[in-house]
C-alpha cells in the first residue's frame, strides 16, 4: 500500500537537500547524508522522490516560483519608468540574491541536468525583458541616458548591446554570490546588491534618485 504523502516532510526533505547539495556538491552528497540532515528515513524519501536527481529537479523548477510570477505580471501590466526600475532594484535582484542556496546549485553543479539550464534561462530572459520593457534603458551601463543612446537602444545593434550588459550584470551578481559565500573575501551579499542597485537607479531612473 502507497504511503500518504505530507506536504511539510516533502518540504523538509528538499530543505535538507538543497542546503546539502549547495554545501558539499550534488555528487558528493548521497541518500544517507540526506536522510541524516532530514531525520527522515530511506523509505520516506524514497516515498516522495524516486532519486537524488529528482531531488535535485525539484529544487531548481521551484526555485524563484514567486518571484518569476512577479516578473511576468510586471511585464504585463504598464508602469512608468520609475516604477520598473525600482521593482527591479528593490524586489526582483534582492529577492533572487536572497537564495544563495540555490545560486550555487544553478552555477555550480550538475551541469548535466537540462533543469539547471532551463531555469537560468528562465530567469535570464526574464530580467532582459524587464529591463529592455523599461523606456530610455541605456545599452551602455555607466553611461547617462542620452539623445544619442536611447535611439541605439531600440536599434538591432543597442538591443543586443543592451541585452548583453544586463546578461553581465546579472549573472555576474549571481556568480559574485556565490563565490563570496564561499570565500573570505570580505564581501557580502548586500554589498553586491547596493553595488547593482546603484547601477540600476543611475541609468534608469531619470532623476538618478532612488524613492525608497
Amino acid at each position: 500500500m502507497a504511503r500518504k504523502k505530507d506536504q511539510q516532510k516533502r518540504t523538509a526533505i528538499l530543505k535538507a537537500a538543497k542546503s546539502l547539495f549547495a554545501l558539499h556538491g550534488y555528487h558528493a552528497t548521497g541518500i544517507s547524508h540526506i536522510r541524516r540532515e532530514s531525520g527522515y528515513s530511506t523509505g520516506t524519501i524514497y516515498t516522495y522522490f524516486s532519486s537524488k536527481e529528482e531531488m535535485a529537479v525539484s529544487i531548481v523548477e521551484e526555485g524563484w516560483d514567486d518571484i518569476m510570477k512577479d516578473i511576468h505580471a510586471a511585464l504585463a501590466s504598464p508602469a512608468s519608468l520609475e516604477e520598473l526600475a525600482d521593482f527591479f532594484a528593490f524586489t526582483v535582484m534582492p529577492r533572487l540574491m536572497e537564495d544563495e542556496e540555490l545560486i550555487h546549485i544553478l552555477l555550480s553543479e550538475t551541469p548535466e541536468l537540462s533543469a539547471i539550464n532551463d531555469k537560468l534561462m528562465q530567469i535570464t530572459n526574464l530580467v532582459l525583458d524587464l529591463s529592455t520593457k523599461i523606456p530610455g534603458s541605456t545599452p551602455y551601463p555607466g553611461t547617462r541616458n542620452d539623445r544619442e543612446n536611447m535611439e541605439a537602444a531600440f536599434s538591432s545593434e543597442g538591443e543586443r548591446a543592451l541585452r548583453t550588459a544586463v546578461t553581465v550584470y546579472f549573472l555576474g551578481s549571481m556568480e559574485a554570490t556565490r563565490i563570496s559565500r564561499r570565500t573570505e573575501l570580505g564581501i557580502q551579499r548586500k554589498d553586491i546588491l547596493s553595488f547593482i542597485r546603484d547601477i540600476i537607479i543611475r541609468d534608469l531612473r531619470p532623476s538618478g534618485r532612488a524613492e525608497k
